[in-house]
């Protein structure tokens, strides 16, 4: 993972409850491991290659200064759509439902 989006820490994060739901909802490793991997692969892909854009967009001064210039000129509308929940999809991610725990004797 690229450190242009600071994801590293909070993938890992979602890695871990993803892997845990997994595990518990399947009965053999290898079937919680596909599992694990088929949710998990185009949310991870898809954070990678935005990382790869955004650090394309800054690898030369001038490109950064550009991408400020227009992150300035950008209407408060756009920007707003831009960080909003619905509208990032770095924000959209939510844990998957963990089974109920049965009750005991």
């Amino acid at each position: 993972m690229s450190p242009d989006r600071g994801q590293g820490a909070g993938q890992s994060f979602e890695d871990a409850v993803v892997l845990a739901a997994a595990l518990a909802g399947e009965p053999a490793v290898e079937a919680a491991l596909r599992r694990y991997d088929a949710e998990r692969r185009p949310r991870t892909q898809a954070t990678a290659k935005g990382a790869r854009a955004d650090g394309a967009r800054t690898t030369s001064r001038a490109a950064y200064r550009a991408m400020l210039a227009m992150i300035r000129l950008m209407p408060g509308a756009l920007w707003r759509k831009g960080i909003a929940a619905d509208g990032n999809a770095t924000w959209r991610w939510r844990p998957p439902r963990q089974p109920s725990p049965t009750a005991g004797p």
